[in-house]
């Protein structure tokens, strides 16, 4: 019989998704700057699993007022009550460093080459980190928009959470991704708070890297046994959500 987790462990999920803008303006050719079929795919994942609270985290300094609208009308017509919208600036980490204030449109800004998939993944361990403060008793997913599903049900995920406080996605070649990452109270907040961000943060802002490099540098410091605390989430590199054509017909993406 397949292992099935009870209704409190599911309901000790949050998911997190994450939103930021190169800048503020508007790509030439589309009326918002926030793909919305990447937030349809929040919604499925959202229905699919009711139990948990979704979050998704946009850059509010980053995106138009009209951007604004349409994600915000999007989720008012779309969106199920487990899905909340949050604003990146309201975590004291990021609205500190100047580091989120850059025109990433560019490939220099500044004299140095600009980061924004670094921005990106310094961004998504801020939020685990201020959803674990918040909330230490639930376990906090990040997650990227094109993970097909997010299968937060995953006995072997839950065992990884209970014992070591963290559970990480690998791509179909077993390699771990940054794209997947659940953290608990415990060790792996530890590790989210004392190795991994501090890493990170000097690998983007200094070294121009992504965040991947840090997560991969570090990860089998504290664990050996790796292989038990991930499992396969991501599709292959290279993997774009399709855009509906609705989307495209009516320019909005």
């Amino acid at each position: 019989m397949k292992e099935q987790l009870s209704q409190e462990i599911k309901e000790q999920y949050k998911v997190h998704y994450v939103w930021i803008n190169s800048n503020n303006d508007v790509p030439e050719g589309c009326l918002c700057s926030v793909p919305l079929h990447y937030l349809d795919h929040v919604y499925k994942n959202a229905i699919k699993y009711p139990s948990a609270l979704f979050t998704v985290w946009v850059d509010k300094s980053m995106i138009d007022l009209r951007s604004d609208f349409f994600v915000m009308s999007h989720g008012y017509l779309a969106a199920p009550n487990n899905v909340e919208f949050r604003n990146l600036r309201d975590i004291q980490a990021i609205s500190d460093l100047a580091f989120f204030n850059e025109d990433c449109s560019d490939d220099i800004y500044q004299g140095r080459k600009s980061n924004i998939w670094g921005r990106v993944d310094l961004a998504r361990l801020y939020v685990l980190e201020q959803a674990l403060n918040d909330e230490p008793d639930f376990y906090h997913l990040y997650v990227d928009f094109d993970i097909i599903d997010i299968n937060i049900y995953d006995p072997k995920m839950y065992r990884a959470l209970a014992t070591e406080g963290i559970f990480i996605g690998q791509d179909p070649n077993g390699r771990i991704e940054n794209g997947y990452m659940c953290v608990g109270k415990g060790h792996g907040q530890t590790y989210l708070s004392t190795t991994l961000i501090p890493d990170t943060v000097v690998h983007v802002t200094e070294y121009e890297c992504n965040g991947w490099v840090s997560l991969v540098n570090t990860f089998n410091e504290p664990w050996f046994d790796t292989e038990s605390l991930s499992g396969q989430r991501q599709e292959a590199s290279g993997y774009v959500l399709p855009v509906p054509d609705c989307y495209k017909n009516w320019g909005l993406n």
